[in-house]
């Protein structure tokens, strides 16, 4: 009777810790998915901005950097929310060229792009750049694969509240003799302190990687950037811009980007988007 007294009791202990075990993990999980479920439309709808704001989010990587696949799935994502809800977040990928000597030719790589890094790196008084480096509105910088902090930097730019929203008016002209495009255009925000950035976006990509960190895995970008150009604004609000164009991707895959911001704060006053083919 003893025996049988300890057994039973020693299988109602361990039937005891199991159910124990099992609720924990159930409450976990619980709040797992309670932390990172996507909210619902209603509640999206009560958070969606009514200001004028907007976001640029910029995104320096590599394919030559293993570091930077997450960070480019975080843009994916962002791209994804911007295009479902309609939003005025405007998602660049740079891809640096500094990367390239460790094996690895990433075919979307500008030193301009590097330039452009460093001079942000200037603003924000860094001893150095790295990749993934993301940048908000040219005012907030962090790791690209930090997606919670990526969503509150956007926020931020969204409920931002401005004295006033520029109107951008533009005219894309496609060159015949090369593969270039030219735009002029026209903001009714003319300020001596700002000039426009001018983008062509690709909207996706994808590159078999066979060198450097990242050997053996297929990459896949989006918005990437395939050229730039800096133009200054006249007292009249007018600038114009001649870009060149990827022959390889169609017209209907690529767009232009143009940006109002302060060179020397980085901050970002404008920012307006345009199709290369409707």
């Amino acid at each position: 009777m003893i025996h049988l007294t300890k057994t039973i009791w020693l299988s109602t202990g361990l039937i005891v810790a199991f159910l124990v075990v099992t609720f924990l993990l159930m409450t976990i999980s619980a709040t797992a998915q309670t932390q990172f479920a996507p909210p619902s439309p209603a509640a999206e709808a009560a958070d969606r901005p009514s200001s004028s704001g907007f976001a640029v989010v910029e995104l320096f990587t590599s394919e030559g950097c293993s570091s930077c696949p997450p960070a480019d799935r975080v843009l994916t994502e962002i791209q994804a929310i911007a295009e479902r809800d309609q939003l005025p977040v405007y998602v660049l990928g740079y891809h640096v060229d500094y990367w390239n000597r460790l094996g690895w030719d990433d075919r979307f790589s500008d030193p301009r792009y590097s330039a452009l890094q460093r001079k942000y790196g200037q603003i924000f008084q860094a001893e150095s750049v790295y990749t993934p480096q993301m940048i908000v509105n040219g005012q907030a910088e962090f790791n690209g694969g930090h997606s919670k902090k990526a969503i509150e930097e956007i926020q931020a730019g969204l409920k931002s509240t401005t004295s006033g929203t520029p109107t951008i008016t533009t005219n894309v002209e496609l060159l015949t003799s090369t593969p270039q495009v030219k735009v002029t255009a026209h903001s009714s925000l003319a300020d001596d302190h700002i000039v426009a950035r001018v983008v062509v976006v690709q909207k996706t990509g994808q590159s078999q990687v066979s060198r450097g960190e990242n050997s053996g895995r297929n990459l896949t970008h989006v918005r990437i950037v395939r050229d730039m150009a800096v133009a200054r604004i006249d007292s009249q609000g007018n600038f114009s811009a001649t870009l060149a164009l990827p022959a390889e991707v169609a017209k209907t895959d690529l767009s232009l980007v143009l940006i109002g911001q302060n060179p020397q704060t980085g901050q970002i006053h404008f920012a307006h988007e345009t199709p290369l083919s409707n």
